[in-house]
């Protein structure tokens, strides 16, 4: 493939009496065509757009992959995924062999600082190196922090950085759920565009804050990392198609080097940003080979040249067992290769709507050919990775903050075998984003049939089945939770949120022994999944195993992964040990923590009529029974308390019920002598 090998010598750059000072700032999932500058017919941005106007933009920029840990590690590396072996978040993390701006920047005595708005950035996945701070902080239990923090933390870094220094500073605002603060949620009927707006602003505080002596030696390279479908080709997020809508990002350069404000009209890839930073900082790194050129040519307003620029994704693959999508371009033709491929005429079609693959044979013929030229991997061959080099432990803790879906191997079927993205990928929007919104709500009567129609569609998605068994469990349809369960586990063995669910099922059926056990298996196989952590204590408590029941709460509160589960296993013990105010204490944080738990309202229902406090018990109780209306051991309670209050027509109503609901419970005979004693 065509590499671009710079060789830069001179000790300083000549546009600059020293070296100058650069600041990078990365929008994470920021369309293009959402930014004034670039169109929009909404004032998203009109401090971007005013340094637009004074410096340079790149009409076309392009992000190689659009998801964040791939597109960054490009961006930094100047290196396609092929190079970085960086295909998905969460999966890979940068190698050391691969040489990021950072270090090459430090070792030339560069001051570098980097603020990160999202966890999936965290320093394990590798673009830490080369940083004298690499601030990931966040609150407790969050992946991510909003764009006034990381502002404030960017320019306290600021204040103390000595030049030349390189800070790049990374907005995460734009990226789904869009949640804009006052004034831009009132400003804008679309919060996409709110948060573009609340991120335009902080990047405005942010480099208005440059001390007055710095801001004239000082580069500035504002970028978008990847779009956003918003719906365009069905694709409501990112990282499943290579639509322009999710690989057009803004690229604006601004700074006392920028000798004349331009636009490019060129296709470019954010993948020079490398290459093209060091050329302007005039660093002598020797011979470096980089898979794109440097655009400061561009910059200085000279012709870009006409490149062909590779895209690509493996969110498909490893997410869903879906066919991966590579692409190349020049800004005029694109070509997508997948099981169906597709050819565009960005002139003359620019919402890539037209697929005029069998009316150009001879276009199509060369950009195959490009595309083998650039890349070498040939589709659906071997795909070279670089596993993330991370303690299990701390891969799992980011795997418990909900960014990776899937969880089952990539099958070993050619990709040409696998289903095509393009066929599915509002299955994607709906196991990403509506699933675990309807699963928040408890709306398990809306999950049901929505993932019986994905499943339809896309019969071994593994993600679907876990939902659709979440939504059974939540309505008491044990087993048919049982059934998809089962499934699930046979098409992806040893995944430990399948066994975690298979555990819940059995525990909730009364099987200890075969709950236990899947406890037992989903627990060595991640103890940072908060969900099994508060089952398995359960049921140790259950099993008389109060000693390991103790250790595994122990574990969870010294990592942070507390919940309602866990707090009810606390109450259990407490109980245990006759602590009757502790186990009250613990039942009410687990209703802190988890609004919905039903066994917490529960057990608080138990734990009120111990202390004889039957008003109490019976409002706890229906607080568990709203939440719950199927669960048994709930309406026995319910039967016992309300006689104990004497309230006979509730009590008999709930025995009527409970014979209907459960007229194969071994307590029906029992029940049901009861009500006709009643009834007499």
């Amino acid at each position: 493939m065509k590499r671009f090998l710079f060789l830069l010598l001179f000790a300083a750059p000549l546009l600059f009496a020293k070296s100058p000072n650069i600041i990078v700032i990365t929008m994470d999932t920021t369309r293009a065509d959402h930014l004034s500058s670039y169109g929009y017919g909404k004032p998203t941005s009109p401090f971007i757009d005013s340094l637009a106007e004074k410096g340079v933009r790149f009409e076309q920029a392009l992000c190689s992959v659009p998801t964040t840990l791939p597109s960054h590690t490009n961006m930094f590396s100047g290196l396609y995924p092929f190079h970085t072996k960086v295909r998905h978040n969460l999966l890979n993390a940068v190698p050391e062999d691969v040489i990021l701006l950072s270090q090459r920047l430090k070792s030339s005595g560069y001051s570098t600082s980097a603020v990160i708005g999202s966890l999936i950035l965290h320093e394990r996945f590798g673009l830490a190196r080369g940083f004298d701070v690499y601030d990931q902080s966040m609150d407790e239990g969050k992946n991510q922090r909003k764009a006034d923090v990381v502002t404030d933390r960017s320019i306290e870094l600021l204040k103390s950085m000595r030049s030349p220094f390189f800070l790049w500073t990374h907005y995460y605002d734009p990226h789904h759920p869009y949640n804009p603060p006052p004034p831009f949620d009132k400003d804008f009927s679309d919060p996409y565009d709110g948060e573009i707006a609340y991120t335009d602003s902080q990047i405005k505080r942010l480099i208005q804050a440059i001390p007055e002596s710095q801001r004239r030696n000082t580069l500035i390279f504002i970028l978008g990392d990847h779009g956003e479908g918003l719906g365009d080709h069905g694709e409501e997020e990112h990282g499943v198609l290579l639509y322009n809508s999710t690989v057009h990002v803004p690229f604006i350069v601004y700074g006392e080097g920028v000798t004349t404000p331009h636009i490019v009209d060129t296709a470019v890839s954010i993948t020079s940003l490398t290459p093209t930073i060091l050329e302007a900082a005039g660093l002598s790194i020797g011979d470096q080979s980089f898979d794109v050129p440097s655009l400061w040519s561009s910059i200085q307003g000279k012709n870009a040249p006409a490149e062909w620029y590779y895209l690509e994704t493996f969110l498909p693959y490893y997410s869903f067992d879906w066919a991966p999508i590579r692409g190349i371009t020049n800004g005029r033709w694109k070509y997508l290769e997948s099981p169906r491929e597709e050819l565009f005429d960005l002139e003359h079609d620019p919402g890539e709507l037209k697929n005029i693959i069998e009316k150009k044979p001879e276009i199509l013929s060369r950009l195959k050919t490009k595309i083998s030229e650039v890349s070498p991997e040939p589709y659906g061959g071997i795909v070279e990775t670089a596993p993330v080099e991370l303690p299990p432990e701390e891969l799992k803790k980011l795997q418990s903050l909900g960014y990776l879906q899937g969880g089952k191997s990539p099958s070993s079927k050619p990709a040409r075998d696998l289903p095509d993205p393009k066929d599915l990928v509002d299955i994607s929007h709906k196991i990403i984003i509506l699933a675990p919104e309807l699963m928040d709500e408890r709306k398990f009567e809306e999950l049901e049939p929505m993932m019986l129609e994905v499943l339809r569609r896309d019969r071994q998605n593994v993600s679907a089945m876990k939902f659709l068994a979440s939504a059974y469990i939540g309505q008491n349809k044990l087993t048919e939770a049982e059934r998809v369960l089962t499934k699930a586990d046979k098409l992806s063995p040893n995944t430990y949120y399948i066994l975690t669910k298979l555990g819940v099922v059995y525990y909730k059926q009364g099987d200890l022994r075969k709950g236990l056990d899947y406890f037992e298996k989903s627990y060595r196989l991640n103890q940072y999944n908060i969900e099994v952590l508060g089952y398995y204590a359960q049921a140790l408590i259950m099993d008389k195993k109060k000693t390991e029941a103790m250790k595994v709460l122990a574990f969870a509160t010294e990592n942070n992964l507390v919940d309602g589960n866990t707090e009810v296993a606390r109450g259990l013990i407490h109980m245990e040990d006759r602590d009757l105010n502790a186990a009250l204490a613990a039942f009410q944080k687990a209703i802190e923590l988890s609004p919905n738990s039903v066994i917490a309202y529960a057990n608080l229902g138990y734990l009120y009529h111990l202390k004889r406090q039957p008003q109490m018990a019976i409002k706890m109780l229906d607080e568990a029974y709203a939440l719950e209306p199927d669960n048994r051991k709930t309406i026995k309670a319910m039967i016992g308390i309300l006689l104990e209050l004497g309230r006979v027509v509730d009590a008999r109503m709930k025995m009527q019920e409970y014979i209907r609901k459960f007229p194969n419970a071994p307590d029906v005979p029992f029940v049901q002598q009861q009500l006709n004693k009643l009834n007499r």
